[in-house]
């Protein structure tokens, strides 16, 4: 099913609405990328979620570490500048305004927290290291990893592994993250709703190399998302938040 609906043009998906099947996935992915302010001349990149036509959530981590950011989407050519963004640093999460609109399918945030041992699913669009900032914007709008998807588990709260999120819990996931899935949204399987997004790997957190994952709260990533867009609807309008049904 899935890679059925991967094979399809976009055009043909519910590209203006809110969507739960597996193809949101996959098709709600962004790539951010930009110049990495500490290392001059140095392209870096990250993962977004769109929620809506002009907003993508991501890692606070990622969004902070670049200028000249841009969102590209896979199979559009245009390169999306970024128009203001809202930032929650305690909970490693950026929510982003869009100079332009771009085409679902958009994701859901769930209405509740990942539980125990409940399966999850994340998309892997990372893209090739260290590469110029034009053929990064190439690849990401061409190019798909052959691994398209990374599995895994929610293992719940795990404070102890990162007191540094200011005494915040963070969900840990068993599923793999690596450079560059940085800011991906981790869905619940069940529902194909966001549960966390990416903030870091198990292996930089824990001695004895694990492959993990971990992110916010589901509660606190609803709670700043639906402040950021509170603050974009009083700046920009309802109707620059709204869905085409």
């Amino acid at each position: 099913m899935i890679t059925e609906l991967i094979k399809e043009p976009l055009r043909l998906r519910n590209m203006w609405s809110h969507a739960t099947d597996s193809a949101i996935v996959l098709d709600s992915a962004v790539s951010v990328i930009g110049m990495v302010k500490t290392k001059k001349g140095r392209t870096g990149h990250g993962t977004g979620v769109l929620i809506a036509p002009r907003v993508v959530v991501t890692a606070y981590h990622v969004d902070d570490a670049l200028y000249k950011r841009a969102i590209i989407k896979h199979g559009i050519d245009e390169v999306i500048s970024i128009e203001d963004t809202m930032r929650f640093p305690d909970i490693d999460v950026s929510v982003i305004y869009l100079e332009k609109p771009l085409p679902g399918p958009y994701a859901q945030i769930c209405d509740r927290n990942a539980r125990v041992d409940e399966s999850v699913i994340y998309p892997n669009v990372r893209l090739r290291r260290r590469r110029p900032y034009e053929e990064t914007i190439a690849q990401a709008k061409e190019k798909r990893r052959p691994d398209f998807f990374n599995r895994g588990r929610a293992k719940g709260s795990d404070w102890e592994h990162w007191k540094g999120w200011r005494g915040r819990d963070v969900i840990k996931f068993t599923a793999l993250s690596r450079g560059g899935n940085s800011g991906s949204a981790i869905f619940e399987r069940s529902t194909n709703k966001i549960v966390s997004i990416v903030s870091t790997g198990g292996r930089t957190l824990i001695p004895h190399f694990r492959e993990s994952s971990y992110g916010p709260r589901t509660e606190d990533l609803r709670e700043a998302v639906d402040q950021a867009l509170e603050i974009f609807e009083q700046r920009y309008g309802a109707e620059a938040l709204a869905l085409t049904k």
